[in-house]
């Protein structure tokens, strides 16, 4: 099934900037074919070193996925001076709907769906957080920013540590360790701990730091327990424990998220209001 709307090849209007990074402005833009807003990322080509790897990696990842959870990847525009990947426009990040709107188990649900979808693709995202999770007006969610991304098909001697922004990142990342799918999953826990109380799960300073805060608090029962006393919601407290294990080997498979979410008599669609 093709998830993706249809935009023609065609001009856009560049309006206000939406945000900025390292390597990309994004701006707001307008469709001339069809007046739809978009997102246009504009990112400036250094002449000596062409295209950051980040986009040609997103730019990759994103012709391989179609998923309604997943942001859509218009089209790319090449110029001498700048790369310009044009995406679907989305109104907020996680942590703004969140904030204004609630419906946290849906908007679970969605991102558990749209995760299971990319490491069936086997792709890593590697940069999980509520920044890089949008959701739209209409309550459908998006997991965007795949500049970090890792297609798992390829042959790659050593994957790089520098990923995922540090109070999202498992334990073995910090220790410099081998990994795979379950440092999304390890995300996925401590995203979800702030979607429910607005607070970041664990706030260290650097990654020696945040290992310490992850062991005298998931390693330690009494402190684990008491981290989760203010939050009511059965499912939510069992999705956080299941995902956010020291050891990788014993955290949830992208599955058993699934069929939680899925078994939950408790998902609330915006629809439902």
């Amino acid at each position: 099934m093709v998830y993706k709307k249809e935009f023609r090849k065609s001009s856009y209007i560049q309006k206000r900037e939406l945000g900025s990074g390292t390597y990309a402005t994004v701006y707001l833009g307008i469709c001339t074919e069809n007046n739809l807003y978009v997102a246009l990322k504009k990112i400036k080509i250094n002449p000596t070193e062409g295209v950051p790897s980040t986009a040609l990696r997103e730019i990759s990842a994103l012709k391989a996925l179609n998923h309604p959870n997943v942001i859509q990847l218009i089209e790319v525009i090449h110029s001498d001076v700048f790369l310009t990947m044009v995406f679907e426009y989305v109104e907020y990040d996680l942590k703004e709907y969140s904030n204004k709107f609630g419906f946290t188990q849906f908007l679970l649900d969605q991102l558990v769906s749209g995760l299971q979808y990319i490491h069936s693709m086997k792709i890593i995202h590697r940069d999980l957080k509520p920044q890089n999770i949008l959701v739209g007006s209409d309550g459908i969610l998006k997991i965007a920013d795949f500049g970090l991304c890792r297609p798992m098909h390829l042959s790659v001697p050593e994957l790089s540590n520098e990923v995922v922004t540090l109070w999202y990142r498992a334990p073995e990342l910090l220790h410099g360790k081998k990994y795979s799918y379950e440092i999304d999953i390890f995300s996925i826990g401590t995203i979800v701990y702030e979607m429910v109380t607005g607070k970041v799960f664990l706030q260290g300073n650097d990654n020696s730091s945040q290992l310490t805060l992850i062991y005298n608090v998931i390693g330690n029962r009494k402190e684990f327990e008491k981290k989760l006393s203010e939050i009511h919601e059965p499912l939510f407290k069992k999705v956080i424990i299941g995902c956010c294990c020291i050891s990788r080997e014993s955290r949830w498979s992208i599955e058993d998220l699934r069929n939680m979410t899925y078994q939950s008599k408790y998902i609330i669609s915006p629809y439902d209001r």
